[in-house]
Order: C-alpha cells, then structure tokens, then sequence
C-alpha cells in the first residue's frame, strides 16, 4: 500500500518509519524537505521524497495518480503554538485549512480511500467553562462565542477537523483526526511547537552540564505531552483501523506531569546536574492541567502510550548522543 504522508518533520518522518516497518511504501511530500535531518530518523534509501507544496492541489493530484497512493497522512502545517500565529495569523490560516481543504478535495477526485488528519489538543485550552470531570474527552462541549479559543493555530486545526467531517458526510472521504498533546521527541531541525523546544532545550543544557530551571516565566506548566515516537504511532494506527467510530482520537501520555516530576526525572538523568523547580504552578488554564481521554484511542485503535515521560527523556537522551555531529 502506498501512503502519502504530508510534511516531513520530526512528526512526518516517524510516521515513515513506521510504515516502513509495516511493510507499506511511504511517500514524504515537503515544500522544503531537510534531507539531513529526515535521515536520522528514517532511511533514506527506502523511502520516497517528494517536493511540493499542500497550497497547490495539482501537485498533489499529481502524486497521487504517478504513485498510485491508497491514503494520506496529512501533518503539513505552519508552525503553531510558537506565537507565530497569534501576530501574524494569516500565513498559517491559509496554510493549515486552504492546505487541508487541497489535500481533501485531492483526496475526493483521485477516491483515495482514507485521509488522516493531524490535529492539536491545543482545542482544549479554553472550550471547558464548567466542570467535564477528570479527563479531557474528544467530544468536548463548547460555546461558540464565549468559549471559543483565543489561539488562531487551535482555530484552524478545529475547522479542519470539521471540514474533514464535511467531506465524510457528504463526499464519502474515510476522515479520520488524532489529536496530539504537545510533541517533543527526536528532531534536528525548525519544530511546530514550543513543546518540542522546551525539552530539546533542558536536555542539551543536561548533557552539556548546565543548570536547568523549570517555571512558569520559562514557560513550564502542568501538562499532557506525548513523544514523537508515540505521536506517529497514532497517526499510523488511524490510517490502518477499520471501521472507526469516533473519527477523532487523542494520542498522548495521558497523564499530566507537573515540574517536580519532569525534575526528578532530569535529576535521575543528569546526577551532578542542578535542576531548580521555581515557583510550581496552580491548576493554570481550564483545560490546561487535565489530561487527555485515552479510552477510545484504546478500544478502538488500540493505542496505548509507549513511552510515558521517564522512557521518552532517556530515549531523547540518547538519540541527542547518537546524533551529536
């Protein structure tokens, strides 16, 4: 089965590993494909690279009919919860839906059988104003106008979810969304998130032998997180299951580690390393400090986080080595 799997970050390039091992033939499809980087996580003799950009939907059609693919892992977009697009929203906006929306309609002209959308728990961080008990769940309430979210990034990956589900109900595209927690995980290059930065950060600073400070003016908070390896798993997960219910799925660690944790954690990889906890937060942003529902990614894709936060640091710790030149 060939897969197209769109964008070739730290996300994308996992996804095609994955597949690899699978035994699928994964296309990576880059406006910018950052060769270097991408080979350190797959092998780039056995995978195809693509250049061509989401916002010109001929050139996706285009792939998609010379390479004969069966499904689309869609991970293209504009850097996210980085501030980027809170001062300049257009450029993501355009990116993430109008890209979104050409990767659909491709979809629908060629009847490739099964799009996989990724999208962001970045949602949650404002729609609960009541209380939605102890986790947060995929089919959450929200009001249109006074719980909207306040982040352009979250903004536009819930409209494409939505325009997912409109090409479902009314064109028949197999539409699928995982929503992930902030990633981090191996990668050399640029990232979507500040997640991603934050650990790369205190793990170069570990290594390196400097001290390390987690507070809220360094923007740590209490929050659900998953790694990359975890991440793309999920994404791999949906494009394969049969007969979704759901449709739209959480992929994380399901459990929300506060400062202290991640510092014992630092401590125990770094020992003659001073790691300083300031000023531990409270419960911060509804929403913030609760962690993902990982039932149904359970009982129906059958994801259950590999790496929780021990396993995902010492496994970084060790790509970061391996990866030093």
């Amino acid at each position: 089965m060939t897969i197209l799997v769109t964008g070739a970050g730290m996300i994308g390039s996992q996804i095609a590993r994955l597949l690899l091992e699978r035994g699928e033939t994964p296309i990576l499809f880059d406006v910018v494909p950052q060769l270097d980087n991408i080979g350190r996580i797959v092998d780039l003799s056995r995978v195809k690279i693509v250049r061509g950009d989401v916002l010109d939907p001929l050139q996706i059609i285009r792939v998609i009919n010379q390479e004969k693919v069966d499904k689309i892992i869609h991970t293209a977009v504009i850097f996210g919860m980085t501030g980027a697009m809170e001062k300049e929203p257009f450029p993501g906006i355009r990116l993430n839906i109008m890209g979104t929306a050409n990767v659909l309609e491709s979809a629908r002209l060629t009847g490739v059988k099964r799009v996989v959308f990724t999208s962001t728990s970045a949602m949650y961080l404002r729609p609960f104003l009541g209380s939605i008990g102890q986790s947060l769940p995929e089919d959450f309430p929200i009001r249109v106008i006074t719980g909207r979210s306040r982040s352009p990034y979250a903004t536009s990956k819930l409209a494409c979810e939505w325009l997912g589900f409109n090409y479902l109900d009314n064109c028949g595209i197999d539409f699928v969304a995982v929503r992930f927690a902030g990633v981090f995980g191996p990668w050399r290059g640029p990232l979507s998130g500040v997640t991603g930065y934050r650990f790369r950060d205190i793990l170069a600073d570990g290594l390196a032998g400097k001290p390390i400070t987690l507070s809220r003016e360094t923007g740590w908070y209490s929050s659900d997180t998953v790694y990359s390896k975890d991440a793309a798993r999920g994404a791999v997960l949906a494009c394969f299951v049969e007969k979704p219910q759901q449709r739209v799925y959480n992929v994380s660690m399901g459990k929300v580690y506060t400062q202290a944790e991640i510092a014992s954690t630092l401590r125990k990889l770094f020992p003659k390393v001073k790691v300083v906890v300031q000023a531990e937060e409270g419960e911060g942003t509804p929403g913030l400090h609760l962690p993902a529902d990982l039932s149904k990614s359970e009982k129906e894709l059958g994801y259950k986080p590999e790496f929780l936060m021990e396993a995902a640091l010492k496994d970084f710790v060790g790509w970061i080595k391996d990866n030093e030149s």
